[in-house]
């Protein structure tokens, strides 16, 4: 196995994307056989970036949310097909605004609408101003619950009918609702008891006041008044422990809530990679359920140019990952899955092989940097272990 590639581009994500700090953990067959840091961890560029550096996954998080799902699934507890509104009945009562009219849904919303991305849900509330609602609700319960805002971030009308369009938004937010409502746990309490914690995951938070806040790196946000190009990219400082998903203490974001290193989140892709199984033995998941997330859902056209608005090229999308579907576009089988997260995080997992990939960086929203970075993450990994996957 020669990481050369992979090690120069960890190397040089600072002098060819401008980005600041980075780790990257490569496990094969249960072994992690790869790790690289890059770059300082803070502003004044003092602390080089460590294995014990502590990020934000933002939508990283969402794997964790369908593990979760898929774990209740299996259990009898939850089941794909279910109404959300047998755990939410406001959610039996949303219709959808056609013409400035609210007009009843075809069919009702179902766990798998959410885990899909098909429910007719949006992002919103992360755009200030769009849901002045939440913002005074929030200004009113800084404390909120999970459920609590759920509640009444579905008071509003659909987009469009469920299962027919593909948006990217709130629905494993709301799935976190459901999580806590089927099973009498804090959805915070179960991802840790269920997953985390047999994962042998030593650090995994779901709020900032739980973890060491020296240890998080320092965040940035693409700076819009630059002149955007991937050869001259101009960050500006964000305050290091914000994250803009999480209204408060009390409300556990399952989209994108999660606060952890890459040494403790690489054991769930290698999990994912292994059949549902850690590298201490334990197991969280079946083959059975990791092939039903891994499984494209977009089946229609609608579907697919819903998701091409993404920058997942050759990917289709399962139950909450993305699902590679054409070979020609990576070095990886088809079949591999995983997620990313708003500020660069890359998750993989690939089943045939039992390789996974973790990579953590910390720039909020320049998808151009996570194409081009997590491609070739991917590509180099496969180059690097090409021989040992030909035997």
């Amino acid at each position: 196995m020669n990481f050369e590639k992979l090690a120069v581009l960890i190397d040089q994500t600072e002098d060819l994307f401008g980005i600041p700090n980075c780790d990257c953990s490569v496990y094969f067959h249960h072994e992690e056989v790869f790790r690289r840091q890059h770059g300082y961890v803070d502003l004044e560029k003092t602390k080089p970036a460590s294995e014990d550096d502590l990020y934000f996954l933002y939508s990283a998080s969402k794997v964790s949310l369908v593990v979760a799902a898929m774990q209740l699934v299996e259990r009898g507890i939850l089941s794909l097909s279910d109404p959300v509104s047998k755990y939410l009945p406001e959610f039996g009562r949303m219709g959808i605004r056609v013409n400035g009219q609210i007009v009843p849904c075809e069919r009702e919303a179902t766990i798998e609408d959410l885990l899909s991305m098909r429910a007719g849900l949006d992002y919103s509330n992360m755009i200030p101003g769009r849901r002045p609602d939440i913002e005074a609700l929030v200004a009113e319960k800084p404390d909120i619950s999970t459920q609590e805002l759920i509640r009444a971030y579905i008071r509003t009308p659909l987009l469009f009918q469920p299962g027919s369009r593909f948006l990217y938004s709130m629905c494993h937010d709301v799935c976190a609702a459901v999580i806590e409502i089927a099973t009498g746990r804090r959805y915070a309490d179960y991802v840790k008891e269920e997953i985390a914690s047999p994962l042998g995951m030593k650090e995994f938070a779901l709020h900032k006041e739980e973890v060491d806040t020296d240890r998080l790196v320092q965040q940035y946000q693409y700076d819009p008044a630059c002149n955007y190009s991937l050869d001259h990219l101009q960050y500006v400082p964000v305050e290091k422990d914000s994250n803009p998903a999480v209204f408060g203490p009390g409300y556990d974001c399952g989209g994108a809530g999660i606060i952890t290193r890459v040494s403790d989140y690489v054991l769930l892709a290698d999990a994912l990679a292994n059949d549902g199984v850690g590298a201490n033995g334990q197991r969280i998941l079946t083959r059975e359920s990791i092939d039903d997330m891994r499984t494209n859902r977009l089946t229609t056209d609608v579907l697919y140019r819903d998701h091409r608005k993404m920058w997942n090229y050759g990917y289709g999308y399962g139950l909450g990952v993305r699902t590679l579907v054409n070979p020609a576009l990576s070095k990886s089988p088809v079949g591999e899955f995983g997620w990313d997260g708003m500020g660069g995080a890359f998750f993989l997992s690939d089943v045939e092989n039992n390789v996974a990939i973790f990579f953590l960086m910390s720039i909020r929203g320049i998808d151009d940097i996570k194409a081009a970075v997590h491609n070739k993450l991917r590509d180099f990994t496969y180059e690097a272990l090409e021989e040992e996957l030909r035997r």
